[in-house]
């Protein structure tokens, strides 16, 4: 219950006894103090803006190699201390042969030859940039199994695809309107600041 809602009659022992129930009043709860958690509240801080510099050099090293670089010049201009790439290689029928598969892999799929796109790494550990360098095909390896297994595939990036057209073109003619007030106060309402 909330304050704003009618008192409620709920029984107490069936048939026999009820009770009116209200809320008059809510004691709100404090936010914790900074001293108890300064240590989460920095290494949130520290985590926040190392991701975020992981982004921008991977969007960078991204954007040189869709402007001509080779991956190894992209890198060096990061001027930053980065794994070696890792080089991959597969076919839709031994992606259709695994459970899960991983979203680089998915993504090379539906890149175009000679292009870099961003994929960010699960739990925000960082960033992959995927270069895709050349597309080989080979029609005598196409069984039946493999062509239903890409139409299902392309069945669902195409879907997805159009969801995101779809949403791109409403919030175009619907532009969104953030009321910065009204969150505020919800996440207060909803964090226990609220007064």
């Amino acid at each position: 219950m909330d304050i704003e809602e009618d008192p409620l009659l709920v029984p107490i022992e069936a048939e026999q006894r009820y009770a009116l129930v209200d809320v008059t009043e809510v004691a709100r709860s404090a936010p914790q103090p900074l001293a108890s958690i300064r240590q989460l509240v920095a290494r949130d801080y520290i985590v926040d803006r190392a991701s975020r510099r992981a982004r921008q050099v991977a969007a960078g090293i991204a954007e040189r190699i869709n402007n001509g670089a080779s991956v190894s010049e992209a890198m060096a201009a990061a001027d930053v201390d980065l794994p070696p790439p890792q080089q991959a290689a597969t076919t839709r029928r031994a992606m259709s042969q695994l459970e899960t598969v991983p979203a680089p892999l998915q993504l090379m799929f539906r890149m175009a030859e000679n292009t870099a796109k961003l994929v960010r790494l699960p739990a925000d550990q960082g960033w992959f940039v995927v270069v895709l360098e050349n597309i080989e095909t080979d029609t005598d390896q196409m069984t039946t199994e493999i062509l239903a297994a890409s139409q299902r595939q392309f069945g669902q990036v195409l879907s997805n695809e159009y969801a995101e057209q779809f949403l791109n073109a409403v919030m175009a003619d619907y532009p969104v309107e953030r009321d910065e007030e009204a969150m505020q106060a919800l996440a207060d309402r909803l964090t226990g600041r609220a007064r």
